[in-house]
């Protein structure tokens, strides 16, 4: 499992290819997936206040292999 914490921003930009599967936790801050499966194949979760972004250059779909759960945080598509 990776955890994000802080105010600062984390950019994944490597290609698992379904090596890793703890999934994510956003407790804070930005996270940033910059592959389609950076995020591993676990489930995701973003806390209040806190961002996960699929760069633009991501061609296709960002892949999250488990549930996604948002409990207020920003889920942000496409940006930089």
């Amino acid at each position: 499992m990776l955890t994000k914490a802080g105010s600062g921003t984390l950019l994944l930009s490597g290609n698992t290819g379904g090596a890793w599967t703890g999934g994510c936790v956003v407790s804070a801050g930005l996270l940033k997936a910059g592959n389609t499966n950076a995020l591993g194949t676990g489930a995701a979760s973003v806390a209040s206040g806190a961002t996960l972004a699929a760069l633009a250059s991501i061609s296709g779909k960002l892949d999250i292999g488990g549930t996604l759960t948002n409990s207020g945080g920003t889920l942000r598509i496409g940006g930089t």
